[in-house]
């Protein structure tokens, strides 16, 4: 299984951040990370959104972590399997009402990791996107 890290910084006043290229197929058993840094102090939360348009017998799941200083990672929302072709949005934020696998009410912090996680030796074509919500 590869693991492929990307850094992206989020200085500045930019609202959305592409993490994944629409259309890219994403190979078996792979986890792709995003981390999103130098989140501005104003920022409150996120939304990430995963667009899913090719499925085969796999699965993919999403999740969202904070990280401090130190690189220590907390786990803020994980998605259920998707397994179907959909848009998943998933949010975080510190006013929201909790929802299972869907909706965390928590605090991002100055970074955040988005990750996902192929389920089984099958690939996924998708794309996911995320957008700071100040």
């Amino acid at each position: 299984m590869a693991v492929n890290k990307s850094v992206i910084s989020a200085a500045g006043r930019d609202r959305e951040i592409g993490l994944q290229a629409p259309g890219a197929a994403i190979a078996a058993a792979d986890t792709n990370r995003w981390e999103i840094q130098q989140v501005p102090e104003e920022v409150q939360g996120v939304i990430v959104a995963v667009n899913i348009t090719a499925v085969t017998t796999s699965s993919v799941t999403v999740n969202i972590y904070g990280v401090d200083a130190y690189a220590n990672t907390r786990l803020l929302l994980s998605s259920a399997a998707l397994t179907t072709v959909q848009t998943k949005i998933l949010k975080v934020h510190p006013f929201l009402t909790a929802s299972a696998n869907s909706v965390a009410q928590d605090i991002i912090g100055s970074r955040i990791m988005v990750e996902a996680v192929n389920g089984n030796a099958n690939s996924t074509t998708y794309s996911i996107s995320a957008e700071l919500i100040y």
